[in-house]
Order: structure tokens, then sequence, then C-alpha cells
């Protein structure tokens, strides 16, 4: 099968049909005051049970004699006294520290949607999944709930054990805080700051971890490390199949032109910017006119690019910008203005030499490519 790419990273243009689970909420409706976590924002059933131990516990302890008002954090860890669970806040950066209606309250409930997706947990937050797909989903969540998931547990040191930090490697002393995941084995713990995901580095989302090879990751990596996730919808892929282009990943149905929706299957395609475009939209709306001729470079045409410029991969177009003599096949100077056959045109061109772009591509043809199908069994 063939196919033609083409992205464009910065564009926030709606992708009608795929929408993910974050996309469809807002941040409006997740931060809006007066209901619970769950409410705002899309949890599955079996996360909301780890995330509520902490408000149960929250509610149940008295901070009459500590000065610390639990009742102004999202979110507490659990089995600490008011005055620890302030000084363990206090080890965490100001803007992610969850104080109720604050940055930290914002930044929490963006990671608890990114780290914790609830399509990879529960089928009816997923869309058109086979018979078979709903099995291999609900299999996938009860291995990883039996063989990785967990909780971090903060508590003091309270003996010399020798510990040292399982993510910074330093030294956590008598009297310090710090995170055990029981998982890991019990001499395992982390600075509060260190608790990160192995994949993307993030502090892990209310001290929910999941566990593989001596590492813990957030849920989004940790699922990640078994199966791909689809670019276009945000699901993981149970499907036989799938199409793979440079480093991602899309279910058969969902690999489709970033501009008109049109199905890629069995097309080219051209990738720029991390999004598939077909031919036809990539030419009317993306495609660079050639510098020298300023005519249109079919997609299929032997093209010169340097920086942002593109040449046609003619004797006639790909030329000294200076005396015009034909560069193609020969060396040349590059820099931000153009092309030129030798320095002396450039200083000729420009009395002050400018620092520019450096280096050529060479001939290529657009990047139109082939799709890539991967099989999953």
């Amino acid at each position: 099968m063939s196919g033609t790419l083409s992205s464009d990273a910065g564009s926030s243009r709606p992708d009608p049909q795929r929408n993910t689970v974050v996309e469809n909420c807002t941040l409006s409706s997740l931060e809006g005051g007066g209901s619970s976590t769950r409410e705002r924002i899309n949890i599955s059933p079996s996360t909301y049970k780890l995330l509520t131990a902490a408000d149960i516990y929250r509610q149940s302890t008295s901070d009459d004699d500590s000065g610390c008002a639990l009742e102004e954090y999202a979110w507490v860890p659990s089995g600490l006294r008011p005055d620890m669970v302030q000084r363990y806040f206090s080890r965490l950066p100001e803007d992610k520290v969850p104080y109720l209606k604050s940055s930290g309250e914002k930044w929490r409930i963006r990671q608890l949607l990114l780290q914790l997706p609830p399509q990879d947990s529960e089928t009816r937050y997923c869309r058109d999944l086979s018979c078979r797909e709903e099995k291999e989903l609900k299999a996938f969540v009860q291995m990883r709930k039996k063989e990785a998931l967990g909780r971090g547990v903060v508590q003091v040191i309270h003996r010399l054990k020798n510990t040292v930090c399982s993510e910074c490697n330093e030294t956590l002393n008598v009297g310090d805080l710090a995170v055990f995941a029981e998982r890991v084995g019990e001499h395992a713990a982390w600075h509060p700051y260190c608790f990160i995901c192995h994949s993307c580095h993030e502090l892990l989302i209310d001290l929910i971890y999941f566990y593989k090879d001596g590492y813990v990751y957030c849920g989004r990596h940790h699922a990640e490390l078994f199966k791909p996730r689809c670019a276009a919808c945000d699901e993981i892929i149970f499907a036989d199949e799938c199409i793979e282009a440079e480093g991602r990943f899309w279910h058969l149905r969902h690999f489709a032109c970033f501009e008109c929706d049109k199905c890629l299957g069995g097309t080219r395609y051209v990738m720029k910017d991390h999004h598939p475009y077909c031919l036809e939209c990539f030419e009317t709306t993306l495609a660079l006119p050639c510098t020298t001729c300023s005519q249109p470079i079919a997609i299929e045409d032997l093209r010169m690019t340097c920086g942002d410029r593109q040449w046609h991969a003619k004797q006639e177009c790909f030329t000294c910008g200076v005396c015009s003599k034909p560069l193609l096949g020969k060396s040349f100077v590059s820099r931000a203005e153009g092309v030129f056959c030798n320095d002396k045109c450039y200083l000729s061109y420009s009395d002050c030499a400018k620092t520019g772009v450096k280096g050529c591509n060479p001939v290529s043809n657009g990047g139109v490519r082939d799709i890539t199908i991967t099989c999953l069994k």
C-alpha cells in the first residue's frame, strides 16, 4: 500500500473525526467550582477509587493544632498528619502544589487526564471497538492492575538505612520525607520531587504509578510500553495491524488527511509537522513555489531545499543568486538570502555577510511516502 504524508504541528484546527478525550474536556469545564474531581473530568471508576482515598482521610483529620488547613488543597497524600502534608508539599515546585482554585490545581487536572487516560481503562470511553478489541482491553486493564498499578506512600525515614533516592541517587537522611513504592521493593525510595515517570519525567500525579522492570511510569506511558497509541484518537491500538509513520501510529481507519479527512489507506501521502495530508491538499494549501521561477513544484517533482526555500531540481532553476550559474550537482554557498556559487558572488550581493542557513538538503521528491503497515500480532 502507498500513501503521502504532511503535518502542521502548531495547528489548532478542530479534527472532527479524531477529537480525543482530553480535547473534549475544556479547561473551563474542568476548573469549575463546586463539583467533585470525577464530575469535572472523565476518570474511570477504577481510577476514581484511588483518587478518593486521600479525600476521605483529609475530611476526617483534625488540623486544629497544626496550623495547616487541609481543606485548602484539592488533594493530599493519605496517612500523613496535617503538618507532614504541608512539609511534603513544600518539597514540590510551587506551581504544582494543588491549592484549591490555583494554577497547581489546574496542573493536577491536566495531568490526571494525560497520565491516566480514561480510554485506557474503560471501554465506554473508546470509540468503535470490536467485540474482540473490547475483550483485549479488559484483559489488558486487569493485567496492569494485577502486575503494575500502585500508589506511592509518603513516610518519614526514621533510621539510617543507607537509603538513596531511586531517581537522583542522592542520599536520603534520617528525618527526610520520602516516597515509597511497594511494587519496586521495600528499599526503593524517592525524594518527593523525584517521584516521576521514567518516560515523560513528569511528577506522578497523586502518587499513582505503574511499575515495569525496575522503573515507575505514569499510566499513559506504561500502557505504551505494551501497545502503540493512535495519534488521531489517543486510544491504545488493539487491532492486528496499524499504520506507522515518523515514529507515530494510527488505526487503519484513522489515518486520514489532516485537511480534508479523506482516508489515506491505499493512497500516497505527504507528512508535514507530524500530520498526514493527501497530495491534493498538500499541493493546494502547503506546497511552496520555486524560488527562481515562482511556479508550483509538483509533489512528484524532484526539488532542492535550503531552509524554507525550494527550487525545481533543474539547471535553469537551481542557480546562483547573482550570476545565475547553474548549481545542480555542484558545491555552493548557502546563506539566508539564497544560494551562491562562491563567496565572491555572495559578497557582491551583500557587503556585510550575515549568518544564514547552513547546509542544503539533497535532491528529494518533496516528501512523498508510502504507508507502512505494522503487524501487531
